[in-house]
């Protein structure tokens, strides 16, 4: 007997997607009680599962990479279990109302959106996409800063840059999903149910006052400054993030938490991406928001743009200033270690003299 209806959330990125997934899955108890089931597989964010089973070269997906699954042999093993995994979860499903939660989904080919629809079907009777729509300006300095945490540079992003792309990621799921069981809204905080995108998006499904009451709302904000952009751009071109398909181990683990504390050590400016737009790039983008604009609600349209001032970042000059805050948090955390190795190495030899007296 299949499920009766799958809420399928597919970012689409920088609209809050992980707030969301962070959230919903840590209310799960709350959620389960009121006739909602977050799926619970591996991670709050399902993008993690659902691109390593449906994408063309899962091995390539820098989740899995990060995993360690960089083989087709890996992850032929991996997904075997992964989709059991999945099904079962369907399968002892009791809620009337199921939630899939992941923004990576947005960059499957026609293809891998095709054999998606193919297998959800088969265990639910009706399924909605429900998709959040960010302005262009700002998703630009969001997902570039995003693209540079994960390992890019300012050099592959004139080649590739951080743009929306909302035909490239939403016409595929119209046209397998259908043009009425997909909704998209916009990410504008203002108009966003009590301002926040995780009430906004349980008053979307039709969540009752109670879970609206009890959700453990979790807010996630990734944003860093210019300052410690530059420098991990700087260091993604010394020390990349990955090579020959695995994680370099030459770059160590960059702990984001120490660079919070170096900021918040210095004043620092926001940080914007780069603008280097030509006529055809402001051609490009306006055709774009028009083509998303004929799915959002009268009041919710994307404003086009007149125009871009360019921008250029001197990406080889960092903060002095900046730089000598991060050292000294960096140290200060080794001589706090250093100082805990030191106090458990002294009570395992109390211990150990101890049990020789005894």
């Amino acid at each position: 007997m299949k499920n009766k209806l799958l809420y399928l959330h597919i970012g689409m990125h920088k609209t809050g997607s992980t707030s969301i997934q962070k959230s919903l899955y840590n209310s799960r108890d709350t959620l389960l009680l009121n006739g909602i089931n977050y799926l619970n597989c591996n991670s709050s964010n399902h993008s993690t599962s659902f691109v390593s089973l449906f994408r063309k070269e899962p091995e390539k997906y820098h989740m899995n990479i990060q995993k360690g699954i960089n083989t087709k042999e890996k992850v032929n093993i991996y997904n075997q279990t992964l989709r059991r995994k999945i099904i079962d979860e369907f399968e002892k499903n009791q809620s009337d109302i199921f939630i899939i939660s992941g923004e990576d989904l947005t960059y499957f080919t026609y293809e891998e959106v095709r054999n998606l629809y193919n297998f959800l079907k088969n265990y639910f009777e009706c399924i909605k996409v429900i998709a959040y729509v960010r302005e262009p300006i700002s998703f630009i300095d969001s997902e570039t800063q995003q693209r540079i945490l994960g390992g890019v540079t300012f050099k592959e992003l004139e080649n590739n840059p951080a743009l929306p792309h909302y035909k490239f990621r939403f016409e595929k799921y119209f046209k397998y999903f259908g043009r009425n069981d997909v909704k998209l809204f916009l990410f504008d905080r203002n108009k966003l149910y009590k301002q926040n995108v995780v009430y906004d998006f349980l008053y979307n499904i039709g969540a009752n006052r109670d879970v609206l009451e009890n959700i453990k709302c979790k807010n996630t904000n990734s944003s860093f400054s210019k300052d410690t952009i530059y420098f991990i751009e700087k260091l993604n071109r010394l020390y990349p993030l990955y090579v020959d398909n695995k994680l370099n181990n030459l770059r160590g683990n960059l702990n984001r938490d120490l660079l919070r504390e170096a900021e918040r050590e210095n004043e620092c400016e926001k940080f914007t991406a780069p603008r280097t737009f030509n006529n055809s790039d402001l051609e490009y983008l306006n055709q774009d928001i028009d083509y998303v604009n004929q799915f959002l609600d009268i009041e919710e349209k994307v404003p086009n743009i007149k125009s871009i001032k360019n921008t250029i970042h001197e990406t080889c000059r960092l903060n002095d200033e900046y730089l000598i805050k991060l050292i000294n948090v960096l140290n200060l955390k080794v001589q706090e270690r250093d100082e805990k190795v030191k106090q458990l190495k002294t009570r395992l030899r109390e211990e150990q003299l101890k049990d020789n007296n005894s």
